[in-house]
């Protein structure tokens, strides 16, 4: 259960949920409820159109006549829940002929995975990933391998080599997470560029999108928090257009359309072995608060929303690509640690706060410590 109890005192525990007085849809007032989200009760019908509705509604926000110059559009796609549903919405809301509005109108859609072949069954989830996408026929499904962030980067060995050496060059169990996370999305950005899109939408609830703006903060990548709602990286500009739809209410809208999510039959192998790393003691945190306290969940991503960096750099850190801030600020930083010095083939002012610490932690005791790290391509040249 998630409480904010402070040392034992029974006043600082969180009041519990009041309890629902009426069963009937809060939107329709006829029908009866089928669902509780968020304190408020709805029925099937309304609950479906709702989230058609924020879907909809995200879209017009983020893509702007202004900014949409391209008839291609992106989607990332993992298999879990949040990216499955939005294939649908897409086919549904934005390609069917019958719904197609003239604000949007999209020539092509390209559904990209990002996959790491060094996975045990990598083969059998993407058979299972190319099932999925045939089932809409108007889209296009790339298919990317984790390695290719190091193919053409110069490396001795093949990429899939080089990427197990940037893993294993990892200080903590944490920077392995983080590192692959960061990988992940930058090769969807940059495939999403070179096949023509402006926009790349992802799949993250706002469950998934406050678990990953928490991390993000623990990590030292508090200075780019809104990025993780909405960034524009090589003319592409990324999003997320579940981020106001929990994971109640995308299961529920999953399960009354039949839509099969192909995660739940996939079975991924933990990369570092262990739950301590931050980004899964985040998950069981909001989990768990999710469960007892959903509004608090919807808190967290409204409060970041409204997070902006002190002044505008125009510095970009070449590892993660986005925006970092000056050295003369990182060293007046009361919250600044200290980093133990090493070999890279990146100058350190080229790296943001987070990415150098994620290399360099001061708290590891790796003993690869000495060996200088590998990069992936991006970061030795200047193709954005």
């Amino acid at each position: 259960m998630a409480s904010c109890e402070i040392g034992g005192n029974e006043e600082a525990l969180m009041p519990k949920r009041r309890k629902i007085r009426s069963r009937s849809c809060i939107k329709c007032k006829g029908e009866k409820g089928h669902l509780l989200v968020r304190g408020l009760v709805y029925c099937k019908t309304c609950l479906q159109a709702l989230v058609v509705q924020n879907f909809k509604k995200s879209i017009n926000e983020c893509i702007t006549p202004a900014t949409s110059s391209s008839t291609v559009l992106a989607v990332g796609y993992s298999g879990g829940l949040g990216s499955t549903l939005l294939l649908h919405l897409v086919a549904q809301s934005l390609v069917s002929n019958s719904q197609r509005t003239r604000r949007h109108r999209w020539d092509e859609v390209h559904v990209i995975h990002v996959h790491d072949p060094s996975i045990p069954g990598d083969e059998d989830t993407l058979a299972k990933i190319e099932s999925a996408v045939a089932a809409y026929p108007s889209f296009h499904l790339t298919l990317v391998p984790l390695d290719q962030s190091f193919a053409g980067g110069g490396y001795e060995g093949s990429p899939a080599s080089s990427l197990h050496t940037f893993r294993s060059n990892m200080p903590t169990q944490t920077a392995t997470t983080d590192g692959t996370r960061l990988l992940t999305r930058r090769l969807l950005e940059r495939t999403s560029k070179s096949l023509g899109a402006t926009h790349l939408l992802l799949g993250r609830s706002m469950s998934s999108l406050s678990m990953s703006l928490l991390s993000s903060v623990c990590l030292g990548r508090g200075f780019t928090i809104a990025d993780e709602r909405q960034s524009s990286s090589g003319g592409v500009i990324s999003f997320n257009p579940l981020k106001d739809l929990g994971s109640k209410e995308c299961a529920a809208y999953a399960w009354w359309n039949n839509i099969q999510v192909i995660s739940s039959q996939i079975t991924r192998p933990s990369l570092t072995g262990t739950s301590g790393e931050i980004q899964e003691l985040t998950r069981a945190f909001i989990t768990g608060l999710e469960k007892d306290y959903p509004s608090t969940v919807s808190t967290i991503v409204k409060t970041c929303a409204k997070v902006v960096a002190k002044g505008d750099s125009e510095s970009e850190c070449r590892l993660c690509s986005r925006r970092m801030q000056t050295q003369g600020e990182r060293a007046s930083s009361p919250a600044m640690i200290a980093i133990t010095a090493r070999k890279t083939q990146l100058p350190v002012q080229d790296l943001c706060y987070a990415c150098e610490t994620m290399l360099t932690s001061a708290n590891s005791k790796s003993a690869v410590d000495t060996l200088p790290p590998l990069f992936p391509v991006w970061a030795l040249v200047d193709d954005d």
